[in-house]
C-alpha cells in the first residue's frame, strides 16, 4: 500500500466514546473552563500542558495522532473574531510556540494546524474556540498503535504532556 493510500485509511478506534457522545444526543461539557476552574494543581491529571496568561494548551484526550494538542484562549468565545488586543496576540503567539514545539519534540513530517468554527464546520465543542495542532507523518510510525488500550494511550499523553510542557516553555522564552 503506498503512503497516500494509508492516509486515506485511519483508523481511530480510541475515539469511540467521544464519537458516540455525538450518537446519543449528549452535550458535551466545556473542559477547557473546567481545567481552569480546577486550577494549576490537576493539570497533570487533566494533560493541561502549558497555560500563558490568555491561553490553555491541553493534550487532546481523543488524538489522531500522537502529540495532537489544542490550544484554546482562556476566554470562553467560540470564535477567533472575539479576540481582541493583548488577548488575541497572546493566542496566536501560543499557538505558533506549539507548533513550533510540537515540530523540535516529536519531528514529524507535517502539522496540521486548524480551526473548526462551528458545529457544521466540525467543532465538537463550538462553544470554546480552540486550533488542533497535529503531528502528522508520511509512515505510520509516530501513529498510536491500534493495539493500545485506553490506559496506554493516556500513559503515552502523559510522558508527552510532560516533555511537551517543558519544550514549550523554552520556545516561549525564545519568542519573548
Amino acid at each position: 500500500m503506498d503512503v497516500d493510500s494509508r492516509r486515506d485509511i485511519f483508523y481511530t478506534p480510541w475515539r469511540l466514546p467521544y464519537i458516540r457522545s455525538f450518537v446519543k444526543g449528549r452535550s458535551i461539557t466545556c473542559f477547557f473552563c473546567q481545567y481552569l476552574q480546577e486550577g494549576e494543581d490537576k493539570d497533570d491529571l487533566n494533560l493541561v500542558v502549558y497555560r500563558t496568561r490568555h491561553s490553555l494548551v491541553v493534550m487532546n484526550r481523543y488524538p489522531y495522532s500522537r502529540g495532537h494538542i489544542l490550544v484554546a484562549p482562556k476566554r470562553h468565545v467560540p470564535s477567533i473574531v472575539d479576540l481582541e488586543g493583548e488577548e488575541l496576540e497572546d493566542y496566536v503567539k501560543t499557538v505558533k510556540a506549539c507548533i513550533l514545539a510540537v515540530r523540535n519534540l516529536l519531528r514529524p513530517d507535517e502539522v496540521l494546524a486548524g480551526i473548526n468554527i462551528g458545529r457544521v464546520a466540525g467543532a465538537g465543542l463550538e462553544e470554546h474556540l480552540h486550533v488542533h495542532v497535529i503531528p502528522r507523518w508520511y509512515s505510520a510510525r509516530l501513529y498510536l498503535p491500534l493495539d493500545f488500550n485506553e490506559e496506554e494511550i493516556y500513559r503515552d499523553m502523559q510522558n508527552i504532556c510532560r516533555t511537551l510542557r517543558e519544550e514549550l516553555r523554552r520556545v516561549l522564552q525564545d519568542l519573548a
